[in-house]
């Protein structure tokens, strides 16, 4: 979930003005522009989970019969539905803050990332079902990201297992060492494709406005301190399903990193106009925010090990700086007279 970029205007004259600035224009384009590379890579997730099914399939759904004639291409299947995996997430959460903070397109995030199961809540529920080639449907079986998709290709979740196999062939079978159960995954990779392919069509149409902006940035740029308790379950105590084939840390990476594209695209070339130091105050605690998760991030990618008392001190600092930048997002819409809608 994400923010957008915005222009900027000190009167609602100068508010249809802007509208015809290439600020907006910058963050659609930034916009469609991964949510294409989403599409892309989940044509492939879904291409290799046909010749997946398809290898099992041959086999009779035999899963040891196929993994002891086929070990070598099962497994670099799964591998390379792992890395189709990664590559979408990642274009995914660039974009997510401005996906998740619009109105027109929330629902997507729900789908695609944040939403759950119903079994588990009445709020923030997935709105989708999966319908299966078999004719069989899942209702509202949560999002295909963390519920469905990361489960089953790093075999988390039993249900979604076909077998247990030595896949880095080291040895031993460690946890997460499986082959996918074939019909659900050609089911769930099916599904992933066609709602992301409605993802970029609805971007490519969507009448984006700066008010728009604005209510996406406010929408979630308060959001950052909560991704932690995420990283904290799923990386570092490893008690989650999901959020382990990335770092949570990761996600708040490119859900800042795009929220800072979109300000510095769109809002401030107009909020300097009108109000330079307040934009430089804005640009400083964007800075701030996304250095703050940089250097996290950078210290776990060099292997330091965090505890869980971490995660709950950086997420304290973490919603200080948000709840700071959002006050100071906040004052900026003011300052242009106008009123997210939030």
């Amino acid at each position: 979930m994400k923010k957008t970029v915005l222009s900027t205007v000190a009167s609602m004259v100068l508010a249809s003005s802007i509208m015809a600035s290439g600020g907006i224009d910058k963050v659609k384009t930034f916009e469609l522009e991964h949510a294409k590379k989403l599409n892309e890579q989940a044509q492939i997730l879904k291409a290799t989970a046909d010749d997946y099914f398809n290898d099992i399939k041959q086999c009779g759904y035999n899963y040891s019969k196929c993994w002891s004639k086929n070990q070598e291409d099962l497994a670099k299947d799964v591998e390379a539905m792992k890395q189709a995996w990664v590559e979408a997430s990642s274009n995914y959460e660039i974009i997510e803050g401005i996906v998740a903070g619009m109105p027109q397109t929330v629902k997507y995030d729900l789908i695609l990332d944040a939403g759950i199961p119903a079994s588990e809540g009445d709020e923030d529920v997935s709105p989708h079902d999966l319908k299966c080639e078999n004719g069989k449907t899942i209702k509202r079986p949560g999002n295909f990201f963390h519920n469905l998709l990361e489960p089953t290709l790093w075999g988390t979740h039993n249900d979604y297992i076909g077998k247990k196999v030595d896949l880095n062939s080291d040895g031993t079978i460690t946890k997460g060492e499986s082959l996918p159960d074939a019909t659900w995954l050609k089911c769930v990779t099916t599904n992933f494709q066609k709602h992301t392919a409605d993802l970029v069509k609805d971007v490519q149409n969507l009448d984006m406005t700066l008010t728009d902006v604005f209510t996406a940035e406010l929408t979630m740029v308060p959001t950052m301190g909560d991704y932690f308790e995420d990283w904290k379950n799923g990386k570092i105590l490893g008690q989650s399903e999901n959020f382990i084939a990335l770092s949570r840390i990761f996600d708040i990476k490119g859900i800042s990193g795009g929220l800072k594209v979109a300000y510095m695209s769109a809002i401030s070339p107009e909020l300097a106009k009108v109000d330079a130091k307040l934009d430089k105050q804005i640009k400083l605690a964007f800075f701030d925010l996304v250095s703050f998760v940089d250097d996290i991030y950078m210290d776990e990618e060099a292997g330091k090990k965090f505890q869980p008392e971490d995660a709950d001190a950086y997420a304290g600092q973490a919603q200080d700086m948000a709840d700071k930048l959002s006050a100071l997002i906040a004052k900026a819409a003011k300052k242009l007279n106008l009123k997210p809608n939030i």
